[in-house]
């Protein structure tokens, strides 16, 4: 019993320390950059890792390299809504 105790343990500790080794990296980017603004008011990554920032300037999409800026357009009905 003491074995199966230690052994579990042992690999919930582990576990444990294994999994706060990760380690994030920032990287600040501006209108220099590409940002239609330098005012975020959100930001979310999708599925397919793309960041999303939200502007009054309009909707940011990052690659990692650069900015596509989705803007709403009255004549376009295909644009964004706001």
């Amino acid at each position: 019993m003491k074995k199966i105790f230690l052994i579990t343990y042992i690999f919930i500790c582990s576990t444990i320390v294994w999994a706060q080794r990760q380690v994030l990296m920032f990287e600040h980017v501006s209108m220099v950059d590409g940002l239609s603004q330098i005012c975020v008011n959100d930001i979310m990554q999708d599925t397919t890792g793309f960041l999303w920032f939200a502007t009054q300037d309009g909707l940011n999409m990052y690659d990692g390299y650069t900015f596509r800026v989705f803007k709403p357009s009255l004549q376009d009905n295909n644009s964004i809504s706001s």
